[in-house]
């Protein structure tokens, strides 16, 4: 029988309250294992044999190490959160030119969103993702949407970037990234190319154009 798991909510927590502790080497096949399980099932009906059998590892092995899938779970989330954290601080360093860096981010966050929410995933966890992200005080979504604002702020007072609302453009295009995330996704947002050029011809626009 499935133990009961940890809300969605909890889990996210949980990994943010440990954002600085990076995976070591030996672990990152069993996180990435953990991550694929949780994007196809979600918390409620994933197990750690589904993890155990994704990872190539035995079952006790994981329990030796975690504890239980919640921990795992947490302990997966916060790798991959760091990672697209990290990722979008190299881009912010590196790109400078407006509709590059739109692009480039938002080809990370659809990197992300398709690692933690699969295509097929069952229905009810995409819901569960979606609630999470506007759960909290602040919620993540309220955290994205002040450091895009920023963002925007900063590229039109140097004027990089014509004017208009920042806080009207960062909600729209924070909803618009996360409705390409909800099944049943149209384009196969696994490939790059393909997510470039919905960030290039339909996302950065939003930034860039008056």
């Amino acid at each position: 029988m499935t133990r009961p798991a940890a809300p969605l909510s909890a889990l996210f927590e949980r990994a943010l309250d440990g954002l600085g502790t990076e995976p070591d080497a030996a672990e990152l096949p069993i996180l990435s294992a953990a991550i694929g399980v949780l994007a196809r099932r979600g918390t409620r009906a994933a197990t750690m044999d589904d993890i155990a059998a994704a990872a190539g590892v035995s079952r006790a092995t994981l329990f030796r190490r975690y504890g239980n899938k919640d921990d795992l779970f947490a302990r997966a989330i916060r790798a991959a959160v760091h990672a697209l954290l990290a990722e979008v601080g190299r881009i912010f360093l590196a790109v400078a030119e407006p509709t590059d860096r739109i692009v480039e981010t938002f080809t990370a966050c659809m990197r992300f969103g398709t690692t933690v929410i699969a295509a097929d995933a069952e229905p009810h966890h995409a819901a569960d993702m979606a609630a999470v992200l506007a759960q909290g005080e602040p919620s993540v979504l309220e955290i994205a949407h002040r450091f895009v604002t920023a963002q925007i702020i900063e590229a039109q007072e140097a004027g990089r970037v014509p004017g208009g609302d920042p806080e009207m453009k960062a909600d729209a295009l924070l909803r618009l990234t996360l409705s390409y995330l909800t099944p049943p996704r149209r384009f196969d947002l696994t490939d790059p190319d393909v997510v470039r050029r919905i960030g290039s011809t339909v996302v950065a626009p939003i930034i860039v154009h008056a």
